[in-house]
């Protein structure tokens, strides 16, 4: 589809006689769009949008955009393929951010001195850092939305069943009575007896005054 723009070419109006009233000239320029694109790029979008684009694209010391310029911005706009306000806004601001981020290239590829090749060098970095963000807010935003579904499965079985289930499962089993006063929880579960204490033992001699027995202590020959 082809959205044609009409422009006022101001060299022309400048080459009209001063004593009659100047009829500015009118040149068509058209614009390859897809449907989507179309229906929201409203004429009065396509006026603002193509002088904006133009006014970007052309040189410094330039009245007017050339007609490789002009191609190039349009191209890239109609190559983005907005389909709502919001993207055709954007694209714009991209297309101008990448044109002066590259101008800026330039200029630091021309620097004869230090000072200038940093200053312009560190505009184009920024820029183009700019424009990848730019781009991938485009791009995030045609990403089709993901749904993502959450499921918790409960199970009950019984205690000697079937196995237990995986991950994320909550299993409750029958027969294993906790945190009740079920008399089942307090009993003992069958087994040997405990040991009982250690048996009495003698109790160590005390130190006293009696009379005891004294052993011989001649040893016979």
């Amino acid at each position: 589809m082809t959205t044609k723009f009409k422009a006022t070419d101001k060299s022309r109006e400048k080459q009209s006689k001063p004593t009659k009233a100047a009829t500015p000239a009118v040149r068509t320029i058209r614009l390859a769009t897809t449907e989507a694109t179309h229906k929201v790029v409203t004429p009065e979008i396509v006026n603002h949008l193509v002088g904006r684009l133009c006014a970007v694209m052309r040189g410094s010391s330039a009245d007017e955009a050339t007609e490789s310029q002009e191609s190039f911005g349009l191209g890239a706009f109609a190559g983005f393929a907005p389909t709502t306000t919001a993207e055709v806004l954007l694209v714009s601001q991209m297309i101008a951010t990448y044109e002066v981020g590259m101008n800026m290239l330039t200029r630091a590829k021309r620097a004869n001195d230090i000072p200038n090749l940093q200053e312009s060098g560190n505009l184009a970095v920024k820029l183009l850092g700019m424009y990848e963000r730019q781009f991938q807010t485009l791009a995030k935003s045609r990403r089709p939305k993901q749904v993502v579904e959450v499921r918790h499965e409960h199970r009950h079985i019984h205690a000697h069943g079937q196995p237990l289930p995986g991950a994320g499962s909550v299993t409750q089993i029958e027969g294993q009575p906790h945190a009740t006063s079920d008399p089942r929880a307090l009993t003992l579960a069958p087994g040997p007896a405990l040991l009982s204490q250690d048996p009495p033992r003698d109790p160590v001699p005390v130190a006293s005054d009696a009379a005891g027995k004294v052993p011989n202590a001649r040893r016979r020959p």
